[in-house]
């Protein structure tokens, strides 16, 4: 976390400073931001390896003992990591094509479309969060061979998401419009005039699976954190390539508007989070082994 602060604060100052050439900097516009990020994303890897290298952490966990090739353990790392790469690149894949369909519907579809969306990865940002923490709290007590701690870990996390998710449910159903009007520009056109109440209408929308949404990113994080990655992978990839084929069906086939569209993709949502909590559910996740149980929990000394 304070590694990503650390790339957060530093992007915005270096962006600042290399966009519009501030500090005796020229100004660099588009490629000022490259190098800001670039940049950024550099301290944060230092910070990051600075706490890895720290004495502290060599003395506690033996770090330095560990920089030698297990091949036992290199493939179980791609075992149980690679479908998790592998989702990710596809399901970007698929998001990138399902906005493109979106913005060929027209500029005001797009500027709608684009509104919601940047909307929605904002509020979804905390469920990361969240799903992180659930997904080291299940590995790590599922690797201690604790399942019980692990479904607790995955309870405590559903809480906190479905709570969190409440709170964007209540602002997208009543607070649609303030949320719209930031993005409304210094001088308004006609295709904003048209795209505000489709956005507001469409945020409304997506407050139907807000509390879905919660539910799948926590019974993932913990299917991640068991070790169920390749299921995982599986009907996540399948959520994501479904809609390219319902939306080009949507608004291309019968010519559907928008609004329609959006909704069947919170449907398919709120389908698949289903199907994640009945795997879950299932329990089918406790008998993997991610490691040898005999393995104990490391003992991190307090203080």
């Amino acid at each position: 976390m304070f590694a990503a602060l650390i790339t957060m604060l530093v992007n915005i100052a270096a962006n600042y400073i290399l966009i519009f050439g501030h500090l005796g900097f020229p100004p660099l516009g588009l490629r000022g931001a490259a190098y800001g990020t670039l940049f950024s994303s550099c301290c944060g890897l230092l910070v990051l390896l600075t706490s890895y290298l720290s004495h502290y952490t060599r003395s506690t966990y033996a770090v330095m003992q560990s920089f030698h090739f297990d091949r036992e353990l290199m493939l179980k790392l791609l075992r149980f990591g690679s479908p998790a790469g592998i989702e990710m690149f596809l399901n970007l894949l698929a998001f990138t094509i399902v906005i493109m369909l979106f913005h060929a519907d027209g500029l005001v579809t797009a500027t709608a479309v684009t509104i919601v969306f940047n909307w929605d990865m904002v509020s979804f940002v905390p469920l990361l969060g969240i799903q992180i923490g659930v997904v080291s709290l299940v590995g790590r007590y599922m690797g201690a061979g604790r399942p019980d701690l692990a479904a607790r870990a995955t309870n405590s996390g559903l809480k906190m998401a479905l709570a969190y998710s409440s709170l964007i449910l209540i602002i997208f159903v009543f607070l649609p419009e303030v949320l719209v009007a930031i993005f409304q520009p210094q001088i308004t056109d006609d295709i904003y005039l048209q795209a505000s109440p489709l956005a507001v209408h469409m945020l409304r929308l997506a407050a139907l699976y807000v509390l879905a949404d919660a539910m799948m990113v926590v019974f993932s994080g913990a299917l991640r954190g068991a070790g169920d990655t390749f299921w995982t992978m599986c009907i996540s990839v399948t959520l994501h390539w479904m809609l390219i084929p319902v939306l080009l069906l949507v608004l291309r086939g019968f010519n559907l508007p928008p609004q329609t569209a959006w909704l069947a993709i919170i449907a398919a949502f709120m389908f698949f989070s289903g199907m994640f909590y009945l795997r879950y559910r299932s329990g089918r996740w406790k008998t993997l082994n991610l490691v040898n149980n005999k393995i104990s929990l490391p003992i991190v000394p307090e203080g």
